[in-house]
């Protein structure tokens, strides 16, 4: 008899995948995270974030706030709204505050998107659209038909991992 799936560890994690839940142990505080297997299924919104929180972690990012409920490394000292809306992600680094608003395919274009952004602009320091990789040279043409966005920066995925914004490696912060 099988008794677990999958056992994976990273630097401050380790997972460990049973048939109905997933145990995740926080190396450094011992908590222990007992998730619903049906949770785990999130929808592709919901598993783009977690896999962009997870790699900012990895990257040595410590002060993060993701808007997932379970999410094991959120810091409760970040605020996630912005007046009527709520950003995705709100990151340190470098003493610099950073707001995210992830898009899925085939949303990026959208009037009700840019709308959003607009509300969200007024309150950010340094507002980031992370949309696919396809999709960013439409958002970037968008946006510079939008005069109250130009500070705002638009990256995909990969390149928000691969920007000097970012620590390089497992640099600490």
């Amino acid at each position: 008899m099988k008794r677990f799936n999958c056992v994976s560890e990273t630097r401050d994690l380790i997972v460990v995948e049973l048939e109905n839940v997933e145990v995740r142990i926080r190396k450094d505080s011992g908590k222990i995270f007992v998730i619903p297997r049906y949770k785990t299924k999130e929808r592709t919104h919901d598993k783009i974030l977690r896999e962009l929180a997870d790699s900012l972690v990895k990257k040595g990012i410590k002060k993060i706030r993701v808007d997932l409920r379970d999410y094991e490394f959120n810091d409760p000292s970040l605020r996630l709204t912005c007046g009527k809306r709520r950003y995705d992600l709100v990151f340190y680094y470098r003493g610099k505050c950073y707001q995210c608003e992830l898009k899925p395919p085939g949303k990026s274009w959208e009037a009700r998107t840019w709308e959003q952004l607009r509300d969200m602009n007024l309150t950010a320091e340094n507002l980031i659209l992370i949309v696919p990789q396809d999709e960013v040279e439409t958002a970037r043409e968008i946006k510079r038909d939008e005069k109250k966005l130009w500070d705002m920066t638009i990256y995909s995925r990969e390149e928000l991992l691969k920007k000097k914004v970012l620590p390089k490696g497992s640099r600490k912060i």
